[in-house]
């Protein structure tokens, strides 16, 4: 950036939300979350993130999600922002899994507190997160495709299904 001077924020697209009923009941979606570049600090939209994609797959057990981020930003980087100090660019990377999560309908294991009115499942919620158990269906969807993380979300769900976490 030339004399210091940085941009303003870009403006954000939005995610669109759409929902497949599948043959065995449940439903499914793949969203694609824009990623963002704001010199502002601090807030949902602010600093920089990149596009992630999101595969859900819900039913009357709850619902898996698996998160996956690409590495592409919009906007310019500089050192501090998306670059790293010695100015190489730390976002120029492979799509990366970046978690799985659990919504359940009733509680995994002693003490798992409820959270009410999830937006995924409607009412309480157990939710569960872990930044592993994505990674390996997402270096195969690069190759193989999008069934590798269909597969993926399948196992897990039926995992929740019996009352178990995997």
């Amino acid at each position: 950036m030339e004399n210091g001077a940085r941009p303003a924020c870009h403006t954000r697209g939005e995610t669109r939300v759409r929902w497949r009923k599948r043959e065995d009941g449940l439903e499914e979606s793949a969203q694609f979350v824009p990623g963002y570049n704001c010199p502002v600090t601090g807030g949902q939209g602010h600093g920089v993130h990149s596009m992630e994609v999101r595969w859900f797959l819900r039913g009357p057990d709850g619902a898996v999600v698996l998160v996956m981020t690409t590495g592409f930003i919009p906007g310019d980087r500089w050192p501090g922002h998306g670059l790293s100090p010695a100015g190489l660019n730390d976002w120029t990377r492979e799509p990366d899994g970046f978690g799985l999560q659990h919504h359940s309908r009733i509680p995994r294991y002693e003490g798992h507190d409820a959270e009410d009115g999830c937006g995924l499942i409607g009412g309480p919620c157990y939710c569960d997160s872990w930044l592993s158990g994505a990674d390996e269906p997402v270096k195969r969807f690069i190759g193989e495709g999008e069934q590798v993380i269909w597969d993926a979300l399948e196992a897990a769900y039926a995992s929740l299904a019996r009352g178990s976490m995997t």
